[in-house]
């Protein structure tokens, strides 16, 4: 498997983005309907860090190889202030996908918050910085940084398809249109 960046993503609405922040998680996704908002919704492993945070915002999505999180700096580099980070390992529980290196890096930049599929680490560090995190598992294993791994393509995290740059759900649907990147 070769790596793909991309570093240019096509980005939602900003508007769209402050007014999806208004809302519950639970109303934004009774908008979408039946089919729709349960295809968007990830399961109940996917879980915050800290309760009662939100977040909105275009998704910078890392895919890693299990046990390997070198994806994530990449994605790090790429994102921008208010992005989130959504981070896959095909959901395996071995090496970190995130932990407080990262974590600090992406609070200096302005990061809004992180979504992993896959394990994260330093939950008392994370938790004291008070940055949003979920994730469907916790493990101080350390990850590898070898590669290989994609940045900004789509992915599935937590049986969720993330497109970079999307959002998944809005008080109002919207169908969406396939862009180059």
């Amino acid at each position: 498997m070769n790596p793909i960046i991309c570093t240019r993503i096509p980005l939602p609405d900003p508007a769209l983005v402050a007014e999806a922040a208004k809302y519950a998680i639970a109303d934004l996704h009774e908008s979408l309907g039946a089919v729709q908002g349960r295809m968007a919704l990830m399961s109940a492993r996917m879980r915050p860090l800290l309760a009662g945070k939100r977040i909105s915002g275009a998704a910078v999505t890392s895919h890693n190889f299990p046990g390997d999180n070198l994806m994530i700096h990449v994605a790090l580099n790429v994102a921008q202030r208010g992005q989130i980070l959504v981070l896959a390992n095909g959901g395996g529980t071995q090496g970190a996908l995130w932990g407080d290196v990262a974590c600090t890096f992406a609070a200096k930049k302005g990061i809004a918050g992180v979504v992993a599929d896959g394990p994260v680490r330093d939950i008392e560090a994370l938790c004291r910085m008070n940055f949003p995190v979920w994730s469907t598992s916790i493990s101080p294993s350390h990850p590898e940084k070898r590669g290989p791994g994609s940045v900004n393509v789509p992915i599935v995290a937590d049986g969720v398809l993330v497109e970079p740059g999307r959002r998944r759900s809005s008080p109002r649907a919207q169908p969406r249109r396939r862009s180059a990147t």
